[in-house]
């Protein structure tokens, strides 16, 4: 019987990886699904499960629709590390690229920028240690 069991389990990576974490008591488990309707009325779910165990994120991307094979996607740790480091990296520059264009319109229009003393003096106090480092 334990041969016939062990036969009948799914052997594929996602599968395996799946039952592993869904039967870890110190894993933590979200999931999303999403519906999208285009304008012809046809219908694409994805479903997102994210495990969270040891620190690290395992990825579980499924993709359904009329049209094509369904699709599943395994993201272990490693990646799902790298995609997070993008979304904040994208995020500062973002925020830089607004701040510089807020400061350029803020010159434009003539606006004082800061307290011009302070900044003299920070500048000045800055040269002086670089000195002293030299």
């Amino acid at each position: 019987m334990g041969d016939q069991v062990k036969n009948a389990l799914p052997t594929d990576m996602f599968s395996k990886r799946y039952r592993d974490l869904s039967n870890n008591p110190g894993a933590v488990r979200v999931t999303n699904t999403v519906t999208m309707l285009d304008d012809y009325g046809h219908t694409e779910t994805w479903v997102v499960d994210t495990f969270r165990v040891d620190g690290g994120e395992t990825v579980f991307l499924q993709r359904i629709n009329a049209d094509d094979t369904p699709v599943r996607l395994l993201m272990p740790p490693q990646i799902t590390a790298v995609l997070d480091g993008q979304r904040d990296r994208t995020i500062t520059r973002t925020r830089k690229r607004v701040a510089r264009q807020v400061v350029e319109m803020r010159r434009e229009r003539g606006d004082q920028l800061g307290n011009p003393e302070a900044l003299r003096q920070a500048r000045r106090a800055k040269r002086r240690s670089k000195r002293g480092q030299a």
